[in-house]
């Protein structure tokens, strides 16, 4: 609101609402007409063949082939027939037709196809296998391409590249929350497409750049990721991993503190949220956890601080790291670099500094501001 003010562009809004209400009038409009016309000719073809049907009624009571009084019967039950086929074909034909679009989208919603709730999938998962996975949003353009590599049981996974160049999306791929465009993602040589998810979200956690604010206590927020054996730890100790104190100028009801004001809670800053999301990461007994940067309102020194935690509780898991600190991927067993939803090569520091020129660059960029910042 404060920029909003500031730069003055009430009007530019006003004006895109505007805009945006006289396309949804025109559209309103376009199915009302094609309503009134689906009802105007239910009522026609109502109206032709009551007129048809008295029409024979009369010319038989005037060649005397039935008499008045069957005349006056007939008439009687038509009359209460034409009513509810008035209500059936007047009324709902015009609504089916208005609300037509509606149920074609819900139907084609339904029938979409989604990884199975039920079937085998596997106790643990010893190995991750990407075969020329590909992704694409509906109606874009591919986003991943050609994806093929494997991640080992225990494995270290670094991923890095410049933004919009499919890291993200990847990390979603192995968690098994997109299915792949083509090509397939196999935990144990089993397609995600035919695992059970709900035994892929028991095995998996993750933490995310665009985290969850739960308007809910501070203990819910991290207990919300594991209920009781699929714990691995205490949430204190998870809040403690993750650089959070719990004192009473900032969390005055301890872990029954509430984490929105409107609530009668506490406002909390995006660096402490961003904690509370890693402990929340952290906290989840699994054999496989991804961090896709969630560190982007805290400082470089507590940064490499949470990033040690998470590498502290990644110890016997498989992890996959989503990054642009290369000091980080350096830690980690293998480094996948991405560049235009592509994967350029795969390797580990010394080997990509030899012979990848992209990775090597942007090695220099960062080596280089760290050098010209303490120099």
């Amino acid at each position: 609101m404060k920029e909003t003010r500031l730069l003055n562009t009430v009007g530019i809004f006003i004006e895109k609402w505007r805009g945006v209400r006289g396309r949804r009038g025109q559209l309103t409009l376009k199915v009302e007409k094609r309503a009134y016309f689906a009802e105007i000719t239910a009522l026609l073809l109502h109206l032709a063949g009551y007129a048809a049907v008295i029409g024979i009624l009369l010319a038989s009571v005037f060649s005397g082939r039935i008499a008045v009084s069957a005349f006056a019967a007939v008439f009687a039950s038509l009359s209460a027939l034409i009513q509810q086929m008035d209500e059936l074909i007047g009324e709902r034909f015009g609504e089916l037709a208005e609300n037509y679009a509606g149920i074609r989208n819900y139907r084609a919603f339904m029938e979409r196809k989604t990884a199975p709730q039920e079937g085998d999938g596997g106790e643990e998962h010893h190995e991750i296998r990407l075969h020329k996975a590909g992704f694409s949003y509906p109606g874009g353009e591919a986003v991943l391409k050609d994806i093929d590599f494997t991640i080992k049981e225990r494995e270290w996974i670094a991923v890095v590249g410049e933004n919009g160049s499919g890291k993200t999306t990847l990390a979603r791929l192995i968690l098994g929350l997109y299915l792949p465009s083509e090509g397939e993602v196999c935990y144990n040589g089993i397609s995600t497409a035919g695992l059970c998810y709900g035994r892929l979200q028991e095995q998996a956690s993750a933490v995310f750049q665009n985290f969850r604010k739960y308007k809910l206590s501070l203990q819910e927020n991290v207990e919300i990721a594991a209920k009781g054996p699929a714990a691995q730890m205490g949430v204190e100790e998870a809040l403690n991993q993750a650089g959070i104190t719990l004192s009473k100028e900032v969390f005055p009801e301890h872990l029954n503190t509430v984490l929105v004001k409107e609530f009668g809670g506490v406002d909390l800053s995006g660096g402490q949220w961003q904690r509370i999301a890693i402990a929340r990461g952290i906290y989840k007994r699994c054999g496989l956890i991804v961090l896709d940067e969630p560190t982007a309102a805290i400082d470089p020194m507590q940064e490499h601080e949470l990033y040690q935690t998470f590498l502290e509780a990644a110890k016997g898991k498989t992890a996959v790291i989503v990054t642009h600190r290369l000091g980080l991927a350096r830690a980690c067993d293998k480094i996948i670099v991405m560049q235009e939803g592509q994967i350029l090569d795969v390797g580990c520091h010394e080997e990509l500094l030899e012979r990848c020129d992209y990775y090597r660059r942007l090695w220099e960029v960062q080596a280089s501001g760290y050098l010209t910042a303490s120099g």
